[in-house]
């Protein structure tokens, strides 16, 4: 009858008492509809629907109960709640690696922004006594050691200076500021930075000003300046007969004034499998090279880097043993 049957699927429930609990409320309210849920002691998960049946005059006959199998639905909310959970929880554990990504690359930042400047000072003491003692009356050995001693302190704080710009960089402390500045200023000073080391090495160092160059472009100079200097300063030292040209054009981009430099040498060229990693830092295209030539591979990081920052890009051409040239383009933001 009616009652075992009531009685069995009871049984069967997973909350027996709530289950028969809504059932007494459920006769004893005729006029009330129920949709709920209920589980089975086997996982199982049914809709249970139920509505009175009135008839024409009104009076009760009973109920009808609806019971849909929705288990497997079910089971893929669950699943679909616990993916969500597990992702929240992965996204908060992400967050918080990323604060504290973000708090070590602080303090390494100033970690090395201090141990910098307690490197410089002595340095710079170093530098400046071998400045002073070239002065001097000196035999051609000791003049020899004397600039041995003052291109080592120049190469060093040179690379104290990198690893700090390329520390900024990473941390995103470093600071960009545009303004209008002199391009006739901006090349000469570049210039008369590369001359003399081209010159010791026998190699032409020239700036070629190709069409109407602007008379001022609006950028950061200071970095500019540097990513040019490192270009240039790599193109040199790699170059061992020849020439580095460094070649200044204008071009558009979508309908944009853009300021290209070509820096062009004849030296030992990169080889095409080399060329995708020679902007990595500490990378450079033959193992041999910082043997031969010293160096990190952070010059020609350091100058992407930058180049981003100001808003453009650098690209390179290059065949080993055929020289390179390394383009530099970025925004002139000027009015055209």
């Amino acid at each position: 009858d009616d009652t075992s049957l009531l009685e069995y699927v009871a049984s069967q429930n997973k909350y027996p008492e709530q289950f028969l609990e809504k059932v007494k409320y459920l006769y004893s309210h005729q006029n009330e509809t129920s949709r709920d849920e209920i589980e089975f002691k086997n996982g199982s998960v049914f809709d249970r629907y139920s509505t009175p049946i009135v008839y024409k005059d009104g009076k009760y006959l009973g109920r009808i109960w609806t019971f849909r199998d929705i288990t497997k639905r079910k089971r893929a909310e669950n699943e679909l709640k616990r993916l969500n959970e597990s992702l929240r929880i992965s996204a908060a554990r992400e967050s918080e690696l990323a604060v504290q990504a973000n708090k070590a690359s602080e303090a390494k930042s100033q970690f090395l922004a201090n141990m910098s400047h307690e490197i410089r000072t002595p340095m710079n003491a170093i530098i400046g006594f071998s400045d002073l003692l070239a002065e001097e009356e000196l035999t051609d050995e000791q003049i020899k050691n004397v600039n041995i001693i003052r291109e080592a302190g120049h190469n060093l704080l040179n690379l104290i200076n990198n690893i700090l710009d390329l520390s900024k960089i990473e941390a995103d402390k470093l600071d960009v500021k545009i303004v209008d500045c002199s391009l006739d200023k901006l090349l000469d000073s570049v210039c008369s930075s590369m001359e003399l080391k081209a010159r010791e090495k026998g190699i032409e160092f020239v700036i070629i000003e190709n069409g109407n160059l602007p008379a001022q472009i609006r950028t950061d100079p200071a970095r500019l300046h540097e990513c040019l200097v490192n270009l240039a300063a790599n193109a040199v030292k790699f170059t061992e007969k020849g020439h580095v040209y460094i070649k200044v054009s204008m071009e558009a981009r979508n309908e944009r004034p853009y300021i290209r430099f070509d820096v062009e040498d004849t030296g030992i060229g990169i080889p095409s499998e080399k060329q995708k990693i020679i902007f990595e830092a500490f990378e450079q295209g033959d193992g041999s090279n910082t043997r031969k030539y010293g160096g990190t591979g952070l010059g020609l990081t350091i100058a992407k880097k930058f180049a981003e920052l100001l808003g453009g890009n650098i690209t390179l051409t290059s065949e080993k043993g055929k020289g390179s040239v390394f383009t530099l383009v970025i925004p002139a933001n000027i009015a055209t």
